[in-house]
């Protein structure tokens, strides 16, 4: 008999201990934990910094593009729907879903490159970062985001757990040739040693987050979030490429024949309206494509997920909810993600779709020129606030007090005092630490209003 896949849902009611800070919250309004996790994301400054971030393009030109907020919310209710089929917890989902981007930086994943590579002396700047303060990654600073910089929201661990692991720990190790880089503004000599063809940029200033969000915390809903912002990508990244006409509709259709074997009789239905309507306007004709790239990941998944589901339900003799939750602890976090997945198939296909993206949309000049501008402008702006650090905004210079635990006193006598308190390496560090998370938390048009500022014409008066 297959097992019910309700059985391995999140508990809607959690202990303290779970919270971050590790205090109860008053429930008394009738919400429960994750509902309330889910308000106070919605709620926060950093959601709503996401509607002016640029998720892949940005253009003046097309105003529906996607930004990094249009993109969350597609995540959402991609999460939501496949969570529903399984009978999961619906409030954590959209906990998890809302908070996945909230550390993002201005201009996409360039921007968050270039922070990674400022903190980790890739981009050498005059200060050098030391070991446990190294490291930038846009999955870990939505830990930071939620738990330190944005008041102290005193998410559920779990919530917490499916934010940072929607994506990677860790960077990929990056390829030098004869120990040059060639990823950094100005390719050289790698700083790091001891000399090899391959480095590992480093993460560890986040360890201390991390050591509080155990991956006993490991959830379905958490690693379904994971899976829908992969396929919120696939659909959105081509949608905004047809719109920003970076690749054509015959491209597009030419793509989805590995698919085209593994649908069954309602997808081949969808892809025919999709092929009758390649000469429709860009509104109908991506409508239909919509409709079909969504049913077909979200249909794959949800069968073959209930299926391994069900597996490992018979292996471990797991007949209700309360086994389950006894034991979980069995059940490793790779194992447990290899238990939302699309058949080996599907997931062929996915990869062949994937090199599609990379080097008809992600390596376009469109998308490469942007990011070009992008990487240019972060750098600019983390060198003019590190030569002069009296630039920084009111909050990054109370930031860095209190990181420094010097006490706060006015804010024109702590401007005044910043450049007498960084020149201990400590605070230097400390410094650097606060550029990245002021620039990391700056929308677009922020950023380039605070680049024409400091290096244009353009004067602001208070």
């Amino acid at each position: 008999m297959p097992i019910n896949p309700t059985y391995f849902r999140a508990d809607s009611t959690i202990a303290a201990q779970d919270r971050f800070d590790q205090h109860a919250e008053d429930k008394r309004d009738g919400r429960n934990d994750f509902a309330i996790d889910r308000d106070r994301v919605l709620y926060s400054k950093a959601f709503r910094s996401l509607s002016d971030k640029t998720q892949v393009f940005l253009s003046d030109e097309i105003r529906d593009l996607r930004t990094r907020l249009t993109h969350t919310l597609e995540v959402n209710q991609l999460g939501k729907t496949i969570v529903s089929s399984l009978g999961c917890n619906v409030d954590l989902t959209e906990a998890i879903a809302l908070g996945h981007d909230v550390g993002h930086t201005p201009f996409g994943h360039v921007g968050e490159r270039m922070l990674s590579l400022i903190m980790n002396n890739c981009e050498q700047l005059g200060i050098e970062v030391n070991n446990g303060n190294r490291g930038f990654k846009h999955n870990l600073q939505s830990l930071r985001v939620l738990c330190d910089l944005d008041e102290h929201l005193n998410l559920s661990k779990y919530t917490l757990w499916g934010i940072v692991n929607h994506s990677k720990l860790q960077y990929k190790t990056c390829t030098r040739i004869k120990n040059i880089c060639y990823t950094i503004h100005h390719p050289g000599q790698c700083p790091h040693k001891p000399a090899a063809t391959r480095g590992i940029l480093s993460c560890d200033f986040y360890d201390k987050y991390l050591r509080k969000i155990e991956d006993k915390y490991w959830t379905i809903e958490g690693i379904v979030v994971g899976v829908a912002d992969e396929i919120a990508q696939r659909h959105h990244d081509i949608e905004d490429s047809i719109r920003f006409h970076i690749i054509d509709r015959q491209q597009l259709l030419n793509s989805l024949a590995p698919f085209e074997p593994l649908y069954n009789d309602f997808l081949r239905g969808l892809k025919a309206e999709l092929d009758a309507a390649i000469n429709e306007p860009d509104d109908i004709f991506l409508s239909k494509f919509s409709r079909l790239i969504v049913k077909s990941y979200v249909m794959n998944l949800t069968t073959e997920t209930k299926r391994l589901i069900s597996e490992k339900g018979d292996e471990m003799g797991i007949i209700n909810h309360d086994d389950f939750i006894r034991q979980k602890h069995l059940i490793s976090v790779t194992d447990a993600k290899h238990l939302v997945s699309f058949t080996p198939e599907f997931e062929n296909a996915d990869k062949e779709m994937q090199k599609f993206l990379m080097k008809n949309v992600l390596n376009s000049y469109s998308a490469q020129t942007m990011d070009g501008k992008g990487a240019y402008i972060i750098r600019k702006l983390f060198d003019a606030y590190l030569s002069n650090p009296t630039q920084l905004s009111d909050n990054a210079i109370r930031n860095f007090y209190k990181m420094a635990n010097i006490p706060i006193a006015d804010i024109g006598d702590m401007r005044g005092k910043i450049n007498d308190y960084r020149n201990t390496d400590p605070r230097r560090n400390i410094l650097m630490r606060t550029i990245a998370d002021y620039i990391g938390s700056m929308t677009d048009s922020y950023a380039y209003d605070q680049f024409d500022m400091l290096y244009g014409t353009k004067i602001t008066m208070r």
